[in-house]
Formats: C-alpha cells, sequence, structure tokens
C-alpha cells in the first residue's frame, strides 16, 4: 500500500484497551483511517463500522474479535486496507469482499475461518498484498482466478490445508515479489516458467 496521509484518522494501536469496540464510532462520518489493532477488544465487529463511507484503512487485528466477517464491510467502498488478522473471527470466508475493488492490502491471517478462496476475488485488480496465513483454508487455490491479480507483490497462504499442484499460470503475475505457500499439502514438481518471478527478492517458499 502507497503512503497516504489522511485527513480523519483515529489510531489507538497497541495500548490495553478492552471490551467491545464502540457502536458510537459509526458517528464519525468523516474518518477515513480507524487503527484499533493490538487491544484487547473483544465481541463482534460492530455493524455501525457500515457507516463509515469515507473509510479508507481499517487495522483491526491483533485482538479477540470474535463473530463471522461482516456483510456490512462490503459498504467501505472506499476502502484500501484491510488488516483483520490474529483474531478469533469464524465462519467463511467473505466473497462478497469483491465489491472493495479498490483494495490493495488484505490480511485476514490467523483467524479459524473456513473454506477456501473465493473465484469472486479476481475482481480485487488493485490488490497488492493478500495474507490468508493460518485460517485452516482447504481444497485447491484458484490460481486462474489470482492470476488476474497483475497488481499482486505479496501472496501469503501458509499454514492451510490447500492441495493440488502449481501450474504455469502463476507465472503471468510477475509482479510477485512474495509467494509463500509453506504448510499445505501441495505436490506435483515446481514448473519451470517460475523463472519468469523475476522480481521475487527471495526464494519461493514451498516448504520449511
Amino acid at each position: 500500500m502507497h503512503d497516504v496521509n489522511f485527513s480523519g484518522s483515529l489510531l489507538l494501536n497497541y495500548n490495553n484497551m478492552d471490551s467491545s469496540i464502540p457502536t458510537e464510532i459509526g458517528s464519525l462520518s468523516s474518518l477515513e483511517e480507524l487503527g484499533l489493532k493490538g487491544n484487547y477488544f473483544n465481541r463482534t465487529i460492530p455493524s455501525e463500522i457500515g457507516r463509515l463511507q469515507q473509510l479508507r484503512v481499517l487495522h483491526i487485528g491483533f485482538n479477540k474479535l470474535e463473530g463471522s466477517l461482516p456483510l456490512y464491510l462490503t459498504n467501505l467502498s472506499s476502502l484500501i486496507s484491510l488488516s483483520a488478522g490474529t483474531n478469533k473471527l469464524t465462519g467463511s470466508v467473505l466473497s462478497e469482499l469483491a465489491f472493495l475493488t479498490d483494495m490493495e492490502y488484505l490480511d485476514l491471517s490467523w483467524n479459524p475461518l473456513s473454506g477456501t478462496i473465493p473465484a469472486e476475488w479476481m475482481q480485487l485488480t488493485a490488490l497488492e498484498s493478500l495474507n490468508l496465513r493460518g485460517l485452516g483454508l482447504v481444497g485447491t487455490i484458484p490460481w486462474d482466478s489470482l492470476a488476474k491479480l497483475t497488481n499482486l507483490k505479496s501472496l501469503v497462504l501458509s499454514a492451510n490445508f490447500f492441495s493440488g499442484m502449481l501450474p504455469s499460470t502463476l507465472a503471468s503475475i510477475t509482479s510477485m515479489t512474495l509467494l509463500d505457500l509453506v504448510d499445505n499439502k501441495l505436490t506435483g514438481i515446481i514448473f519451470s516458467e517460475i523463472g519468469f518471478l523475476t522480481n521475487l527478492k527471495s526464494k519461493i517458499a514451498l516448504l520449511k
């Protein structure tokens, strides 16, 4: 994500705040950046956050938030960065996040979510970083869909239960600088076209 200065920001990251995120936060209609990362917030993500139509950055990771990923997050049409990793979020990965077409950074890592990577996410063409580490996702990775994310630089899918082989179509994401597939159930060979990923800054992470 590019460095951006936001006109309306509320940053309370890395404190010792607990209880639930107050519903009154939905009254901050001019808010563009909300940082609550690294606290002890629990319960569910309040629906009132869906009212923040100007919000571009929502960082709520490293808390104890529960419940499923709420559908009202898709109301945040200006969102470019969503970080909700390391919580207790459950349910399936939300395919409707595909509506957030300005999204550049998406981190849902280390939550007990289930299911597969939604093929609908091919619509997230602005996406530069996707982190789904440690979710317990299953099935095959939708490489044909991911190959359409031509701005993708970082793809972290480690510590899941993905199966299948690596296809040569992956080599079309030439912008990739990090590919982490450690600790899955992948099989087959490393395709020769891997040589086209010349922007990888370190060796491809397949095994650990």
